[in-house]
Protein backbone atom coordinates (compact mmCIF):
# COMPACT_ATOMS: atom_id res chain seq x y z
CA UNK A 1 0.00 0.00 0.00
CA UNK A 2 1.09 3.40 -0.49
CA UNK A 3 -0.73 6.76 0.03
CA UNK A 4 -2.19 9.16 -2.56
CA UNK A 5 -3.47 12.97 -1.13
CA UNK A 6 -3.68 11.12 2.15
CA UNK A 7 -5.35 8.37 1.28
CA UNK A 8 -4.37 4.67 1.38
CA UNK A 9 -3.78 3.57 -2.56
CA UNK A 10 -3.04 -0.31 -3.53
CA UNK A 11 -0.08 -0.96 -5.92
CA UNK A 12 0.15 -3.69 -8.51
CA UNK A 13 2.65 -4.98 -11.06
CA UNK A 14 1.93 -4.64 -14.76
CA UNK A 15 3.56 -7.18 -16.41
CA UNK A 16 3.46 -6.87 -20.41
CA UNK A 17 5.25 -8.93 -23.07
CA UNK A 18 5.31 -8.29 -26.62
CA UNK A 19 7.15 -10.50 -29.16
CA UNK A 20 6.84 -13.44 -31.71
CA UNK A 21 4.69 -16.62 -30.95
CA UNK A 22 7.81 -18.56 -29.60
CA UNK A 23 8.95 -15.33 -27.43
CA UNK A 24 5.61 -15.19 -25.98
CA UNK A 25 4.54 -18.68 -25.22
CA UNK A 26 7.89 -18.96 -23.70
CA UNK A 27 6.62 -15.91 -21.54
CA UNK A 28 2.95 -17.72 -21.05
CA UNK A 29 4.62 -20.73 -19.26
CA UNK A 30 7.10 -18.56 -17.51
CA UNK A 31 4.03 -16.78 -15.55
CA UNK A 32 2.34 -19.95 -15.05
CA UNK A 33 -0.57 -19.08 -17.19
CA UNK A 34 -3.25 -21.36 -17.41
CA UNK A 35 -2.66 -23.97 -19.95
CA UNK A 36 -5.56 -23.15 -21.84
CA UNK A 37 -5.45 -20.27 -22.24
CA UNK A 38 -1.49 -20.12 -23.64
CA UNK A 39 -2.56 -22.74 -26.07
CA UNK A 40 -5.47 -21.04 -27.40
CA UNK A 41 -2.81 -17.61 -27.55
CA UNK A 42 -0.54 -19.99 -29.17
CA UNK A 43 -2.96 -20.89 -31.99
CA UNK A 44 -2.91 -17.55 -33.20
CA UNK A 45 -6.35 -17.02 -32.45
CA UNK A 46 -8.07 -14.08 -31.55
CA UNK A 47 -5.95 -14.30 -28.42
CA UNK A 48 -3.22 -12.87 -30.08
CA UNK A 49 -3.67 -10.24 -27.43
CA UNK A 50 -4.12 -11.42 -24.08
CA UNK A 51 -5.00 -10.01 -20.64
CA UNK A 52 -4.77 -11.58 -17.01
CA UNK A 53 -5.19 -10.14 -13.43
CA UNK A 54 -4.63 -11.72 -10.17
CA UNK A 55 -6.49 -10.87 -7.53
CA UNK A 56 -7.23 -11.74 -3.69
CA UNK A 57 -10.36 -10.58 -1.85
CA UNK A 58 -11.38 -8.36 -3.94
CA UNK A 59 -8.03 -6.38 -4.66
CA UNK A 60 -6.36 -6.81 -7.92
CA UNK A 61 -2.86 -7.97 -6.61
CA UNK A 62 -1.03 -8.16 -10.47
CA UNK A 63 -1.99 -8.06 -14.47
CA UNK A 64 0.12 -9.99 -16.91
CA UNK A 65 -0.44 -8.54 -20.59
CA UNK A 66 0.98 -10.50 -23.81
CA UNK A 67 0.71 -9.81 -27.03
CA UNK A 68 1.80 -11.29 -30.44
CA UNK A 69 2.92 -9.19 -32.95
CA UNK A 70 5.78 -8.06 -35.22
CA UNK A 71 7.37 -4.90 -35.61
CA UNK A 72 5.04 -3.91 -38.07
CA UNK A 73 1.85 -4.82 -37.29
CA UNK A 74 -0.65 -2.74 -37.51
CA UNK A 75 -3.16 -3.56 -34.71
CA UNK A 76 -0.03 -3.39 -32.09
CA UNK A 77 -1.00 -0.28 -30.81
CA UNK A 78 -4.77 -1.07 -30.75
CA UNK A 79 -3.88 -4.58 -28.77
CA UNK A 80 -1.38 -2.55 -26.50
CA UNK A 81 -4.48 0.18 -25.64
CA UNK A 82 -6.91 -2.48 -25.14
CA UNK A 83 -4.83 -4.80 -22.68
CA UNK A 84 -3.59 -2.32 -21.00
CA UNK A 85 -7.22 -0.02 -20.23
CA UNK A 86 -8.12 -3.97 -18.50
CA UNK A 87 -4.89 -3.62 -16.23
CA UNK A 88 -6.78 -0.20 -15.26
CA UNK A 89 -10.36 -1.33 -14.20
CA UNK A 90 -12.09 -3.26 -17.09
CA UNK A 91 -12.59 -6.70 -16.75
CA UNK A 92 -14.06 -7.93 -20.07
CA UNK A 93 -14.59 -6.75 -23.26
CA UNK A 94 -17.30 -4.48 -24.47
CA UNK A 95 -18.29 -6.52 -27.36
CA UNK A 96 -21.42 -4.92 -29.32
CA UNK A 97 -20.73 -1.63 -27.67
CA UNK A 98 -20.98 1.24 -29.56
CA UNK A 99 -19.09 3.60 -27.15
CA UNK A 100 -15.73 2.14 -25.76
CA UNK A 101 -12.93 0.46 -27.92
CA UNK A 102 -12.39 -2.40 -25.99
CA UNK A 103 -14.73 -4.36 -28.50
CA UNK A 104 -13.18 -6.84 -30.38
CA UNK A 105 -16.14 -6.59 -33.17
CA UNK A 106 -15.69 -3.49 -34.20
CA UNK A 107 -13.19 -2.26 -36.36
CA UNK A 108 -9.62 -0.81 -35.58
CA UNK A 109 -10.58 2.80 -36.91
CA UNK A 110 -14.43 2.58 -34.85
CA UNK A 111 -12.41 1.35 -32.13
CA UNK A 112 -9.33 4.18 -32.48
CA UNK A 113 -12.41 6.51 -32.01
CA UNK A 114 -13.75 5.23 -28.66
CA UNK A 115 -10.46 6.27 -27.07
CA UNK A 116 -11.66 9.92 -25.68
CA UNK A 117 -14.55 7.31 -24.55
CA UNK A 118 -12.39 4.85 -22.75
CA UNK A 119 -10.61 7.42 -20.51
CA UNK A 120 -13.63 8.84 -19.44
CA UNK A 121 -14.89 5.40 -17.72
CA UNK A 122 -11.20 5.15 -16.25
CA UNK A 123 -11.66 8.71 -14.88
CA UNK A 124 -15.12 7.35 -13.68
CA UNK A 125 -13.91 4.86 -12.20
CA UNK A 126 -11.08 6.17 -9.84
CA UNK A 127 -12.96 9.50 -9.11
CA UNK A 128 -16.39 8.14 -8.06
CA UNK A 129 -14.70 6.48 -5.11
CA UNK A 130 -15.95 3.25 -6.19
CA UNK A 131 -13.96 0.38 -4.90
CA UNK A 132 -13.79 -3.73 -4.75
CA UNK A 133 -17.62 -4.96 -4.95
CA UNK A 134 -18.74 -1.36 -5.81
CA UNK A 135 -22.46 -1.30 -7.42
CA UNK A 136 -21.35 -0.43 -10.50
CA UNK A 137 -24.26 2.44 -11.11
CA UNK A 138 -21.98 4.64 -8.51
CA UNK A 139 -19.46 4.20 -11.43
CA UNK A 140 -22.37 4.88 -14.25
CA UNK A 141 -23.43 8.06 -12.39
CA UNK A 142 -20.11 9.94 -12.21
CA UNK A 143 -19.66 8.72 -15.99
CA UNK A 144 -23.05 10.29 -16.41
CA UNK A 145 -21.76 13.49 -14.96
CA UNK A 146 -18.79 13.60 -16.78
CA UNK A 147 -20.32 13.10 -20.13
CA UNK A 148 -22.88 16.23 -19.40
Amino acid sequence: MMQILGKEAHEIDIVAVVGDRKTVALFNTLRRLPQSSARYQARGSQARCFYASQSSQGLRLGAYVSIIAGPDDEELEDCVWEEMLHTLGPLRDANGSAFFSFDNTATLEDRAGRRANDLLLIRALYESGAGPGCDPEVVLEHLGQLLR
